[in-house]
């Protein structure tokens, strides 16, 4: 669907341009009012690599992270174009003041025309194309809301962390920010409303303040900047810098997630073993159950989200997908059922128990492309702490014998259809199905 063509539509990403518009000058006058206010002019953002001279496990973690890779990486790219194209620049804002804020704040983005592909979405700067970066991320001194970007950013030479003694011996000032070790400080990006009618995309942090980990203490650092991933001891020793005092706590910057698509250059070893366990520690299955009555195999399943603390799956959930496949086998080890499949084209079969959001646009099709959203038709998915109980049948023909069960809890970034919308050329990305939990019963037909 063209956008331009929908009078009412249009007039309606109009005011989303607005809006976003609005975000960007917030972010503005919010570092203007900063008391180094005088300096602003004359600050410039530092390239990552001149944070890594000093702050080298950081960097050399983050610089594989998807914080990194927020502006350039394919996926992202795909969809900002379309967004771009279909609203004529007026959503490039929107989502690149999350995912290039110093883009934005610079002046960069938008962009003078909506770019027609991925060479038109380089930046000439490198540190505006290096994402969500150190010095971005450090020169955060508070929001105005926690949604849709809406940070303050003190321009200066005053870098913010959780460390009241932190000094970096002349290189740049020191301060210490309560607000960079807390949920809220994720919460800013981590929150996306639909910039004309609301509709929450985004909820990560609305589902952790639901979950009861706030109560304990647990915050998201626990499990994305640690390597222990909220097991206890949640302790890291080591030094913040080159320059600084071994400390009992240095958290991971790789920011570990489940999005492991671009995770397979040297270097990004560790993170995807990380993001690995971070799938494999979120969630547990159960048969509870498996009869064949009627021509008829019927598992039952509970399914636990017993680690993440928010639902499975989270974030961008029109795109992400969480789905149950059972298989029973015979004795010689040959399918007699499988549940949850994928088709010839890599799409989830009908009747699969999925765990996902879907959203409609305006003419009630279902999409990916979140900017066209005008009603959430459905949200299913596990909220932290909580277990569902689901019952998975298929018609079959078994004899006499006895047949292994198996449920899979799997997980993808984003389905087949997803990066057709958004015209991702064949093969271009690969996007893995990564199993998450496992069970296995057995079921007895006399």
């Amino acid at each position: 669907m063209n956008l331009a063509k929908e009078g009412g539509l249009r007039r309606s990403l109009w005011l989303g341009g607005v809006f976003a518009l609005t975000v960007g000058l917030t972010i503005i006058v919010g570092a203007l009012q900063s008391p180094r206010a005088a300096a602003q002019d004359e600050y410039h953002f530092l390239d990552p690599p001149m944070c890594g001279a000093c702050h080298q496990q950081q960097h050399a973690q983050w610089q594989h992270s998807l914080h990194a890779l927020a502006h350039t990486e394919p996926i992202y790219d795909r969809y900002f174009i379309q967004a771009s194209q279909e609203s004529g620049g007026e959503l490039e804002a929107y989502c690149a003041s999350c995912h290039t804020p110093i883009g934005v704040l610079n002046g960069t983005i938008p962009f003078a025309e909506p770019p027609s592909g991925p060479e038109d979405t380089v930046l000439a700067s490198k540190v505006e194309q290096a994402g969500v970066s150190c010095d971005f991320c450090h020169s955060i001194e508070g929001y105005t809301e926690l949604r849709n970007a809406s940070y303050v950013v003190d321009r200066s030479d005053t870098k913010r962390g959780p460390y009241e003694d932190a000094d970096a011996q002349g290189f740049h000032e020191s301060a210490h920010s309560p607000l960079h070790r807390s949920a809220e400080f994720c919460a800013i990006c981590h929150v996306v409303d639909h910039p004309v009618n609301g509709i929450h995309l985004e909820m990560t942090y609305q589902e952790y303040l639901e979950s009861g980990y706030p109560e304990e203490g647990v915050i998201c650092h626990d499990c994305h900047m640690n390597r222990n991933l909220g097991d206890e001891p949640r302790r890291l020793p080591g030094a913040a810098s080159i320059l600084g005092p071994e400390r009992d706590h240095v958290a991971d910057h790789y920011f570990v997630g489940p999005n492991i698509v671009f995770a397979d250059e040297p270097g990004a070893e560790d993170l995807r073993e990380l993001s690995l366990k971070l799938l494999r520690k979120a969630a547990t299955l159960d048969i509870t159950g498996a009869t064949y009555e009627g021509g008829r195999i019927s598992v039952d399943i509970d399914v636990t989200n017993k680690g993440a603390g928010h639902s499975i799956p989270s974030g961008i959930t029109e795109l992400r997908q969480v789905w149950l496949e059972v298989i029973v086998t015979d004795g010689d080890g040959d399918a007699v059922m499988h549940a949850g499949a994928l088709d010839a084209a890599g799409e989830i079969k009908p009747d699969t128990v999925v765990y996902t959001t879907i959203v409609k646009d305006a003419e009630g099709n279902a999409t990916t492309k979140f900017w066209l959203t005008e009603e959430k038709a459905s949200d299913y998915r596990i909220p932290a702490r909580a277990t569902l109980s689901e019952t998975v049948s298929a018609a079959a023909q078994l004899g006499p014998g006895e047949y292994t069960v198996t449920a899979n809890l799997l997980y993808r970034s984003v389905s087949p259809f997803g990066l057709g919308e958004v015209g991702m050329p064949e093969g271009e990305v690969i996007v893995p199905v990564i199993p998450m939990a496992t069970a296995q019963s057995t079921l007895t037909v006399e």
